[in-house]
């Protein structure tokens, strides 16, 4: 189901000219969402750890132990949420270029007052 969900979403998106979340719920609450987008001149296909490593590199936007004050590192935060336990995964290419990727997460990150004990810090 998540999956289908992003995959959904990201033909719509490559079918408009909008970048925006979807609104998207499962189980009655609204999931979480990352998306990426990429343009092209040559329909380059926007590769998956392209998109993890842009998306893991708001890291250094991200202050450990702290409730953030600013949602600077979303994408990162959402991606490392430890109660998020399901993902989906979606691509999509427009005619015009732009590759897209929707990621659903479930149950949903970046929850106010709950970062302290889901994003933590990488083991060394």
């Amino acid at each position: 189901e998540m999956m289908e969900m992003a995959q959904k979403w990201a033909d719509e998106l490559a079918q408009t000219q909008d970048l925006a979340h979807s609104g998207y719920k499962l189980r009655g609450v609204r999931i979480g969402e990352n998306i990426a987008m990429k343009w092209t001149s040559n329909n380059a296909v926007y590769k998956p750890q392209e998109v993890c490593d842009q998306w893991y590199s708001e890291v250094r936007n991200h202050q450990f132990g702290v409730e953030p004050t600013v949602l600077t590192a979303g994408h990162f935060t959402q991606m490392v949420w430890r109660n998020s336990t399901e993902i989906g995964v979606g691509r999509s290419q427009a005619k015009d270029g732009r590759s897209i990727v929707v990621v659903n997460y479930y149950p949903p990150g970046n929850v106010i007052g709950e970062f302290t004990v889901n994003v933590l810090p990488p083991d060394d």
